[in-house]
Order: structure tokens, then sequence, then C-alpha cells
């Protein structure tokens, strides 16, 4: 399963990651930084490659286990 990291530090919350993989990312409504969901490594791993790719910041990392 990969490891998913978002760095807390260089997320802005656009949220291109949550269209891009909505069940891997969310934007709390008390938040401006996206949080990581519990089945986010079950997503499809050409998604969270996509979210990582496209994220302005680069603030998420995926590592394949």
């Amino acid at each position: 399963m990969p490891r998913i990291h978002i760095d807390e530090e260089l997320c802005v919350g656009t949220g291109d990651c949550v269209r891009i993989a909505p069940g891997a990312f969310a934007i709390p409504d008390d938040g401006d930084i996206v949080e990581l969901l519990p089945a986010a490594d079950r997503e499809p791993i050409a998604l969270l490659r996509r979210a990582v790719y496209d994220c302005p910041t680069g603030a998420i990392t995926v590592e394949e286990a």
C-alpha cells in the first residue's frame, strides 16, 4: 500500500487533490489545509500520482511500498 504524506506547512488548501482523488483527501469545514482520509491508501495509485503532480505547492508525497 502506498504511504501518503501532506506537508502542512506547504499546503494552502487549493483543493486540487480533493477534486482528483476525493476518496483520499478532504478539506474540513474548519480548516484551511487538506487532510488525509482514512481510506486514502486504497485509492488507485494513478489518482494519487495525479494529485501529487497537480499540487501547486508540492505538499503531497506518495511512496509506493
